[in-house]
């Protein structure tokens, strides 16, 4: 009714309690990070709520999750959806975030997300799929259901820097800057 053509809702699982990573914006975190609801509950409600409204991870912290999980969750939203889901990824900003939940280095985290990506889109178009990397590893497996679009929803990247721009350029189907 208000013309709205999307709702993005972002992710940190956790913030903690210790850190050194600044905030990017160089002010103090703000309290709304705290705070945040899981964006695939978030986003399948909004879906049911509407008909026509894209719903979007702005940005998924895609090395924060288990990789079956995720395809399952996002090929999930996109069946809810019919269709509405776009998936925008991204490694974060902070790096003890990072390292409370997965064994990326930090300055693997591109490498890790390029493979992740590989895997959920081979997970979400083939009915058996096995993934091995340096990063991504499981046995062939089913996981599904799949994503009502074809190939899966479009990826989008949200990323700044040299070095996400190539990888935008190379997997993505999209920039969200």
């Amino acid at each position: 009714q208000r013309g709205y053509d999307s709702l993005w809702v972002g992710e940190h699982s956790h913030i903690p309690a210790s850190r050194d990573t600044p905030h990017p914006s160089g002010i103090d975190l703000p309290r709304l990070y705290w705070h945040m609801r899981d964006p695939f509950v978030s986003l399948a409600v909004a879906a049911q709520a509407t008909e026509t409204i894209k719903v979007i991870t702005g940005v998924c912290l895609v090395l924060e999750h288990e990789i079956l999980d995720l395809a399952k969750s996002t090929a999930s939203l996109d069946d809810v959806s019919n269709g509405r889901f776009e998936f925008g990824v991204g490694v974060g900003w902070n790096r003890e975030e990072l390292a409370n939940v997965s064994t990326v280095p930090w300055p693997q985290r591109y490498n890790a997300m390029r493979e992740t990506v590989t895997a959920l889109r081979q997970l979400w178009t083939t009915e058996e799929s096995g993934f091995t990397g340096e990063h991504v590893n499981f046995a062939p497996s089913w996981v599904y259901p799949k994503p009502v679009q074809n190939g899966g929803p479009p990826v989008l990247m949200g990323c700044q820097g040299r070095v996400g721009l190539r990888h935008v350029a190379e997997y993505a189907d999209e920039w969200c800057p």
